[in-house]
């Protein structure tokens, strides 16, 4: 029974002599030595490596920095009408008119206007649009008179869509606004000029 005591007592003492092997004297057992060959002298960390070894061991996990992903706007396509305009009107999804221009203290509609007229009513047909037409004037004259006036200038653009373009009088509606909502300045020439005009608006019933 005593030699088998003292059997078990030295492979106790021989695994536990093993266990704590420090091979390279840095008071780091090699079972637990990531670093088992530290140079003499030098403080290590608790895996065995001094700081330089501890480093070049670290896999560098690269960065991943944050990107800023662009929010997708729907892209809309805005058309200018004007006498001159040229595209598909099912490919715009708004459209802005031109004002009809008139001459200082006239109610006629100018043939230079009548093109843009034209493509007008081309637009209201397509859409089964109702146009509203609003006149408006400068602001030499009296209120009065430049009231009538106004009102004769959408008037006037109303009856040309009807008896040449083939509108229905039912699909327009006309106001005069005198010299209430200038879109120009009217102390210079040229602010004058822009405020003598019809606005179109065409509201599509489709």
């Amino acid at each position: 029974m005593s030699r088998l005591v003292l059997g078990l007592w030295l492979i106790c003492v021989s695994a536990t002599a093993f266990a704590w092997i420090d091979t390279d004297k840095d008071g780091v057992p090699d079972k637990k030595d990531a670093c088992a060959n530290s140079p003499k002298d030098v403080i290590v960390q608790a895996n065995g490596c001094h700081q330089e070894a501890f480093l070049a061991q670290q896999i560098e996990t690269p960065k991943i920095e944050s990107v800023d992903i662009p929010q997708t706007e729907a892209i809309t396509t805005a058309c200018f009408l004007d006498e001159t305009s040229e595209f598909n009107l099912n490919e715009c999804d708004s459209i802005d008119i031109t004002p009809v221009y008139f001459e200082f203290a006239k109610s006629q509609v100018l043939q230079t206007q009548k093109p843009l007229l034209q493509k007008v009513a081309i637009m209201a047909q397509q859409h089964h649009g109702q146009l509203t037409l609003v006149g408006h004037t400068d602001i030499i004259g009296s209120e009065a008179f430049n009231q009538e006036l106004s009102l004769k200038r959408a008037k006037n653009v109303a009856q040309i869509l009807v008896s040449e373009y083939g509108l229905m009088a039912s699909d327009i509606d006309y106001y005069g606004m005198a010299s209430s909502v200038p879109a120009d300045d009217n102390t210079t020439a040229n602010g004058r000029q822009a405020n003598r005009r019809v606005e179109i608006t065409i509201t599509a019933n489709n």
